[in-house]
């Protein structure tokens, strides 16, 4: 299946247009309604007003915001919407999980376009975004593109795989379903232990490490903990001082962000999950390899959801990851090229894993990287 799926790939990449998708001005044949008053919304209500688009309205599935005025427009429920501005009107959807969004506006008649395609009609206003970038930019890298295809443990992975990059280069919605049961934990891959040193890379307000818990059961030998925004290192000392004695006792916090070497970083503190180090942050956090912070503890599992940090926090953890081979589980769509250059990196460092690409939600979002070392696979 790998030179076939070479061949996809190369055929997709040889049909990479340079500059932006030519089609006709978003809003240009009707009002334009933005479903989804949330972050991605507001960064698109953001961006299409430095343009001088001005949408009409929001429409929202959530019910305490109907009848509110965010940023200036109202928000409305799909019906009400659909309603007041008829079949005219165009409803991008700008929400990350936004696949069943769009069927529901098609049910009801309503013509509905991704968040997504705005992004790459004005790519100089919304790019790059997460993973989405200007598809010229895959160009140079087919090697490694082509490398990575070969890489995967699975027909599911490589499927997966050619759907991500078919996507990243044609903005093709043809992507395999997304993946069952926990993301970061996945009960088909990989058993936890009560031996289990787990590490929580971007541990936010204690989220993945409630799912931790769950699914070992609350049996493990340690937890680190790492969170550089102060106001999610709050509600994740909240949640761990509300945890029983014994287990609390386990699990060490540290505020800071992961990289590869110790530094002080400049970080975009929004108190979400979106927070992140950024040259055009307004606070400067500590940041710490995982090999300095791990000195005391041998990992054996580690997850990392650091927003496009994760490259750089693997290149601090190499010598931790050579010396005993934990699980990973690394996010990769931050940024574009995480897809090919974070795999090959976790193969370039132990030749002891295998790994898998799975997806735990629409479109290009929630892709993980799972390397599970031999020993540990299910099957």
């Amino acid at each position: 299946m790998t030179d076939q799926l070479e061949q996809q790939i190369e055929r997709a990449l040889d049909q990479v247009k340079s500059g932006p998708v030519a089609v006709k001005p978003i809003g240009s044949d009707g009002p334009l309604v933005l479903f989804g008053a949330g972050r991605l919304g507001l960064i698109a209500l953001k961006g299409l007003r430095q343009l001088g688009i001005e949408p009409v309205a929001w429409a929202d599935n959530n019910p305490r915001l109907h009848g509110t005025v965010v940023e200036g427009l109202p928000v409305y429920s799909a019906a009400e919407a659909s309603a007041k501005f008829d079949k005219g009107a165009t409803f991008v959807v700008t929400i990350y999980t936004g696949a069943g969004v769009r069927r529901q506006l098609a049910e009801m008649g309503l013509r509905a376009i991704a968040c997504t395609h705005v992004f790459r009609q004005y790519p100089d206003t919304f790019l790059p975004h997460g993973c989405l970038d200007l598809p010229s930019k895959l160009l140079p890298h087919r090697p490694e593109i082509l490398r990575a295809a070969r890489i995967w443990a699975d027909d599911a992975s490589r499927t997966e795989y050619l759907a991500q990059i078919r996507y990243r280069a044609l903005l093709d919605e043809a992507v395999p379903p997304s993946s069952p049961g926990p993301m970061y934990f996945p009960e088909d891959l990989l058993e936890l232990t009560a031996d289990e040193v787990f590490v929580d890379c971007g541990a936010f307000d204690g989220d993945s490490l409630r799912a931790f818990l769950d699914r070992s059961g609350n049996s493990f030998r340690q937890i680190v903990a790492m969170e550089p925004d102060a106001s999610n290192f709050e509600r994740l000392e909240k949640f761990v001082s509300g945890l029983p004695k014994d287990l609390c006792e386990k699990i060490n916090l540290v505020q800071g962000a992961v990289g590869s070497r110790r530094e002080t970083v400049r970080f975009e503190a929004i108190g979400t999950a979106g927070s992140q180090v950024t040259e055009a942050g307004t606070y400067e956090v500590q940041c710490l390899p995982l090999d300095e912070v791990l000195t005391d503890c041998g990992a054996s599992l580690i997850k990392m959801d650091i927003e496009g940090s994760e490259l750089q926090a693997l290149e601090g953890a190499q010598n931790a990851i050579r010396k005993h081979v934990p699980a990973l589980s690394i996010c990769l769509y931050h940024r574009q090229e995480d897809i090919w250059t974070i795999p090959l990196f976790i193969a370039s460092l132990s030749d002891k894993y295998r790994l898998f690409l799975r997806r735990h939600s629409d479109d290009c979002w929630e892709q993980i990287c799972y390397a599970i070392p031999v020993e540990r696979l299910l099957r």
